[in-house]
């Protein structure tokens, strides 16, 4: 049984996201807006500058969210980014060739071994270097990359360091509200169980603490109308030494 609402030290994710900014539906179930979440662990550039998780997290990093994508996508992919061009094609090469004795044939009366040739052939990788993409296709060569892992190691699909970095920084502030009670021991994650305390079921619903409490009602007795069958307070001849120098207390008044 996790935690009743209210109750325990766990924050609410839904609630604490709204206080930094998020709107209102953030963290519902619908499919548009879980895959919004989704995309704060696993989404590429391409998918998360339409995404408004992230519009509020720039804000939420004092940037201007507008100015920002639109300088990320000039620098996104350019000519002179960098890819790993293939300048020269592979090829299979002649190793060696080895001569060995084969089949028995007659030749004139005479039975001869007849010698067999193999050879043997080795494969030559293709061989790549760095340029940057206009240089590669100036020279029709094919190629992969561009190189897009940074310093994360999470894959933006962008070559720049820099836009990779903010991208990294806004997501770590998102995923901060999503993991606001990862700090906690999972036994407090999860709530008091009724199995902790030897009940069976609900632990909230076996004290009634799952229904709303009853209204107040009246006492019966009144104080006003009826006696107090209370001792009479008597005068207490009990004294104490008070050490010199310092002032007797009157404990009784008068």
């Amino acid at each position: 049984m996790s935690w009743m609402t209210g109750t325990g030290p766990i924050e609410d994710i839904g609630e604490y996201g709204i206080s930094k900014g998020l709107s209102e539906d953030w963290y519902s179930s619908d499919n548009t807006h879980r895959w919004n979440r989704d995309e704060i662990k696993t989404g590429n550039f391409w998918a998360v500058k339409d995404n408004p998780l992230y519009e509020v997290a720039a804000g939420g990093l004092g940037w201007d969210w507008d100015d920002w994508v639109k300088n990320a996508e000039s620098t996104a992919v350019t000519g002179s980014t960098q890819v790993h061009a293939k300048i020269k094609e592979g090829y299979w090469k002649r190793d060696q060739t080895r001569y060995f004795f084969g089949r028995l044939q007659i030749t004139r009366g005479l039975l001869m071994h007849m010698p067999n040739r193999s050879t043997s052939k080795v494969w030559v990788a293709p061989e790549y270097a760095w340029m940057t993409l206009d240089q590669a296709k100036s020279r029709g060569l094919s190629y992969t990359g561009p190189n897009t892992t940074f310093e994360s190691g999470r894959d933006w699909y962008v070559t720049d360091a820099t836009i990779a970095k903010d991208l990294d920084k806004m997501s770590d502030w998102l995923n901060d509200i999503l993991t606001v009670n990862d700090h906690l021991h999972p036994i407090i994650r999860e709530g008091p169980k009724g199995e902790h305390y030897g009940i069976a079921g609900d632990i909230w619903e076996h004290y009634g603490l799952d229904q709303e409490p009853e209204p107040i009602k009246e006492l019966d007795w009144d104080s006003y109308d009826k006696k107090m069958w209370l001792k009479k307070a008597v005068t207490s001849d009990i004294s104490y030494s008070t050490p010199k120098g310092l002032q007797k207390v009157n404990l009784h008044g008068g």
